[in-house]
């Protein structure tokens, strides 16, 4: 029998998604990937979640580690996703792809993350988020 492990290392986590829902446009949603990603209170439990689907359903899933990485834009957008430092290629690039489709249904339902704000001016801020992600089989 096989255990699946799944880890995502959560950096500065706590500060950022604090509030209620780090989600705006949350209000009213319609369906299963609209409510799937509003019942997620944080991107990281979001990204579980898409992971868990990929692990679930398809057989030879690839096994590493890498880091994640995206930016917040003052308008609560995702963009510039990319991966670094992986011990995997294939996990690296399934990684991404996954980003990839959470920015796609982001767009669209109409998603946004809650803007980051600058401490001094309170204003909106493109913010950088970076998260290691590893996933193994044992």
């Amino acid at each position: 029998m096989k255990t699946y492990t799944f880890l995502i290392a959560l950096f500065f986590c706590s500060l950022i998604f604090a509030q209620k829902s780090a989600f705006t446009g949350c209000e009213n949603p319609k369906g299963r990937g609209m409510k799937t990603i509003c019942k997620s209170k944080n991107f990281p439990a979001l990204f579980s979640e898409y992971m868990y689907d990929v692990v679930r359903n398809y057989k030879n899933v690839p096994q590493g580690r890498t880091n994640l990485k995206f930016v917040i834009t003052a308008k609560g957008e995702m963009s510039q996703l990319s991966y670094s430092d992986t011990n995997n290629e294939a996990f690296a690039k399934l990684a991404l792809t996954i980003l990839q489709n959470i920015q796609q249904d982001f767009k669209q339902y109409k998603i946004f993350f809650i803007p980051i704000r600058e401490k001094e001016t309170n204003q909106p801020i493109n913010f950088t988020y970076e998260f290691p992600i590893y996933y193994s089989t044992e």
